[in-house]
């Protein structure tokens, strides 16, 4: 068996768990998609939350004989969970606004600025530095994105002054800068911990599942109380909704306490160019020329990112 110090250190290790990441966010999205429809957006978000505690907790208890119990500094760690936890939810927030304008694949399309902002928010918080070939691919891969996502005339569609000035922009712009500074702070609280990076991952996630969790129970139990009931009757989904979210995010967690920020969000685009994929699958549509070249930057983005490490 490969050494602790060995797994903890070999790229390999957190390209895979990035990679395998993305794969299950595709899941997870698809099923949350469908959900969204049943029980709302929040409560579909909340399922994400709730029914991917137990996946974490059985990941940590699969651990513990492995890598053993450590915690250096709970303090600092409890503090940053619970502001990523936080931000987070904002983030689901801005995203659920960004969806309500016109311009719905353009908010989403920037929304994706997550990668950069999140790196550029590791560089300001955490001191890691970005070399030159994963800051290029990085850019490569967001443009790759972007023009997937406006690939069906978007931008034709409210022109590049609309692009630029549509509250759907500025929604997705913070909703990327939400979710970007989260994953920097999910990374100062798996580095707070000192721990062995899969288990600094696993206390990372289960901490900040469980304040999710709660802050989301005490909103819905005063705002919207009937979405429990739509979550018993389709709780064969929220199972594999809340199962396919607990296993993205565990390869998440671990991906970012393994690794920097930088590269591993840059290699985590693959999760648009998979989803791509699975649509063009499932529903046998046509592709257009920025889909193809998107899809060719984020592929070839990826390709470099590997190579480069």
């Amino acid at each position: 068996m490969p050494s602790i110090e060995y797994l903890s250190s070999a790229d390999w290790v957190w390209q895979a768990f990035t990679i395998a990441a993305a794969l299950f966010q595709v899941a997870r999205n698809t099923s949350q998609r469908t959900l969204s429809d049943r029980i709302s957006a929040i409560g579909a978000t909340y399922v994400r939350f709730l029914f991917g505690l137990p996946v974490a907790i059985l990941w940590l208890a699969l651990l513990f004989p492995v890598f053993g119990w450590h915690m250096a500094n709970p303090g600092a760690f409890l503090m940053w969970c619970l502001i990523g936890g936080v931000v987070q939810i904002l983030g689901n927030g801005c995203l659920l606004l960004a969806m309500r304008e016109r311009s719905f694949m353009l908010a989403v399309a920037y929304s994706k600025t997550e990668a950069i902002q999140a790196a550029l928010l590791a560089i300001v918080l955490l001191g890691e530095a970005i070399r030159m070939g994963v800051g290029v691919a990085l850019i490569i891969a967001t443009a790759g994105v972007m023009m997937i996502t406006l690939g069906r005339g978007t931008l034709r569609e409210v022109g590049l002054a609309g692009a630029l000035k549509s509250r759907g922009a500025l929604w997705g712009l913070l909703c990327g800068a939400l979710f970007g500074y989260g994953a920097t702070l999910y990374r100062a609280a798996a580095l707070a911990s000192e721990a062995t990076p899969f288990i600094a991952a696993a206390y990372t996630l289960i901490t900040v599942l469980l304040i999710q969790s709660v802050i989301l129970t005490i909103y819905l139990v005063v705002r919207a109380p009937q979405t429990f009931a739509g979550i018993r009757s389709s709780v064969r989904l929220c199972l594999f909704s809340g199962a396919m979210g607990g296993l993205a995010s565990l390869c998440w967690f671990t991906a970012m306490a393994l690794h920097t920020i930088a590269d591993v969000r840059a290699l985590g685009l693959t999760e648009m160019l998979f989803s791509y994929l699975a649509s063009r699958r499932l529903y046998r549509e046509g592709i257009t020329r920025a889909e193809l070249a998107g899809s060719v930057l984020i592929g070839g983005a990826a390709l470099a990112l590997i190579y480069v490490n």
